[in-house]
């Protein structure tokens, strides 16, 4: 039997597609070499379908039971697109506007449709990001720039934000680095300076 596709589910868990039906994790054999999934319509249709998995390979090699509605390819569609959104937002410091805008382009009509509202993604998105500790994306702007805590001391508590103008600052100015280096700095006679450029945010070049 083939590879079900797998995503993932509001909550960051797994679920499969498969043959055009979508199934939640439910359980492991006693071996931990199968892996049993139910049917995410399980509650709204008492549907009592599920495929077995193997946990190596991901191969179904068995099912249970006939579905007792129809398949619904669009909503495996959304799923799909919800699962590159969060994918995306995890490994990219693109806006959401961006990645919804983006991972939009194309998809059939009867997936668009049932779509969750943008204010929904952007929320997913924001979820996301924080579940992984990501890179917050990518500021509209120099005084909009929102520096999370994390970004702000070192990992003993000692502050790396040295110095920031303000937040609504058009010119903002932020300082990053450690008070010891600065307080030796009168001992300097010669400074060098460097700037990375090629990798520095837009609005700071």
């Amino acid at each position: 039997m083939s590879i079900p596709s797998i995503f993932l589910t509001k909550r960051g868990r797994e679920k499969v597609a498969y043959e055009g039906y979508m199934y939640t994790s439910e359980r492991f054999d006693l071996s931990r070499s199968l892996k049993f999934w139910r049917c995410d319509k399980r509650d709204a249709h008492h549907c009592k379908a599920r495929p077995h998995t193997r946990v190596d390979t991901r191969e179904v090699v068995k099912t249970v039971n006939a579905h007792s509605h129809d398949s619904n390819a669009a909503h495996i569609g959304v799923t799909a697109v919800c699962t590159a959104m969060k994918r995306r937002a995890e490994a990219t410091m693109e806006t959401p506007a961006v990645i919804i805008n983006e991972l939009s382009q194309g998809i059939p009509p009867s997936v668009s449709a049932q779509l969750p509202r943008t204010a929904a993604m952007n929320l997913m998105i924001s979820r996301s990001r924080r579940a992984v500790r990501a890179p917050p994306p990518q500021p509209t702007s120099l005084a909009s720039i929102i520096i999370p805590e994390d970004y702000k001391t070192y990992g003993d508590g000692e502050a790396f934000l040295l110095y920031d103008s303000g937040l609504g600052d058009e010119e903002r100015i932020l300082i990053f680095g450690r008070q010891p280096f600065g307080e030796c700095s009168h001992h300097m006679k010669n400074i060098f300076a460097d700037g990375t450029f090629r990798i520095a945010p837009p609005h700071f070049v």
